[in-house]
C-alpha cells in the first residue's frame, strides 16, 4: 500500500493529469472550502460542484458527470454510501472517494461494496486524499494507509449487507427524527412501504423497537451519535 501511494505521488508530481471535474460534498462549509482549495491546486483539476448533503451530491452528480464525486460518508438525509450507490448506478463513469473520519475496517468494506473506488480518512494527510483521486481517475482501488493490511488485496468482500438500500435509507431517517410520514414525501413511496421497510430491517437485525434500529444507524455510522 505505501508503495503505491510513493508511486502514486511521484506519477503526479512527474505529469499533470489532464483536466478532470471533481464534485465534493460534506456537510460542513468550512470542510468544504479547504477541500477545493487543496484539490484546485493541483494542475488540470477543478471542482465543478460542491453540496451539503447525500441527496444533492446524487443530483449534481447526475447533472455534472463530474469524473470524481469526493463524498463524506455521514450526510444528513443520504449518507455517504448509499449516495455512492446511487451515484454509481446513475453515472458509471463517475468513480467515488469516500472521504471520512471513521478509520474503521468494516466501514471501508461497506463503502467498497457500495462501489466506492477510494476510502480515504480525514486525519490522512492531504497526499493521501491526492493519491486517491489520482488512483480512482485511472480505475484503480485505493485505501487509506491506516486501514493497510486489513482488506484484501484482491478486493474480495464478506457477503452483501443485510438491509437492502432502501431499508437502510428509511433507518438512517428514522434515526434521525423522522416520522414515517416525512419519510414518505422525502423518498416518494406511500406510508405503508415505508412501514414496511421498517418492519423488514427490523425482522432482519431481530429488533424490537425502533430504538435498536437507531443503535444499528449508530453503530454503521448512518448517522453521527
Amino acid at each position: 500500500m505505501l508503495g503505491g501511494l510513493r508511486e502514486a505521488i511521484g506519477g503526479m508530481e512527474r505529469a499533470g493529469l489532464g483536466t478532470m471535474n471533481i464534485l465534493l460534498a460534506d456537510d460542513h462549509a468550512v470542510v468544504r472550502t479547504g477541500l477545493r482549495h487543496a484539490l484546485e491546486a493541483r494542475a488540470g483539476w477543478r471542482v465543478c460542484a460542491e453540496v451539503g448533503d447525500g441527496r444533492e451530491a446524487v443530483a449534481r452528480a447526475i447533472e455534472q458527470r463530474p469524473d470524481i464525486a469526493v463524498l463524506d460518508l455521514t450526510m444528513p438525509g443520504l449518507n455517504g454510501i448509499e449516495a455512492t450507490r446511487r451515484i454509481r448506478e446513475a453515472c458509471p463513469a463517475t468513480r467515488v472517494v469516500l472521504f471520512t473520519m471513521h478509520a474503521e475496517e468494516a466501514v471501508a468494506r461497506e463503502a467498497l461494496r457500495a462501489g466506492a473506488t477510494g476510502f480515504v480518512v480525514k486525519s490522512d494527510p492531504a497526499a493521501v486524499l491526492f493519491a486517491a483521486v489520482e488512483a480512482a481517475a485511472a480505475h484503480r482501488r485505493f485505501v487509506t494507509p491506516a486501514l493497510a493490511g486489513a482488506l484484501h488485496p484482491e478486493g474480495r468482500e464478506p457477503r452483501d449487507a443485510t438491509l437492502t438500500p432502501r431499508e437502510r435509507e428509511v433507518v438512517q431517517l428514522l434515526a434521525e427524527g423522522a416520522t414515517n410520514a416525512r419519510i414518505s414525501e422525502l423518498l416518494g413511496i406511500s406510508v405503508k412501504t415505508v412501514e414496511a421497510h421498517r418492519i423488514g430491517a427490523m425482522r432482519k437485525l431481530r429488533a424490537s423497537s425502533t430504538v435498536e434500529l437507531v443503535r444499528y444507524a449508530l453503530r454503521h455510522r448512518l448517522v453521527e451519535p
